[in-house]
């Protein structure tokens, strides 16, 4: 769904990711972030990766604190 050319299904694809934790597939969201042709895509794509940024930098803060 990641690379359907519908883009309403490859922003399904993102969530369906985040809702289950699974980031095997981080380099395709990446792909999407900065290739897509739709924006909303892209955004979405961007906005997910920022969320799993924070979520580390607060995994680590927890670790070392």
């Amino acid at each position: 769904m990641l690379r359907d050319e519908r883009s309403e299904h490859r922003i399904s694809a993102m969530w369906a990711l985040k809702q289950t934790g699974w980031w095997q597939l981080i380099g395709e969201v990446g792909r999407l972030a900065k290739a897509d042709e739709n924006i909303r895509v892209r955004r979405y794509a961007l906005g997910l990766l920022k969320g799993i940024a924070e979520l580390a930098g607060e995994q680590e803060k927890a670790k070392a604190g």
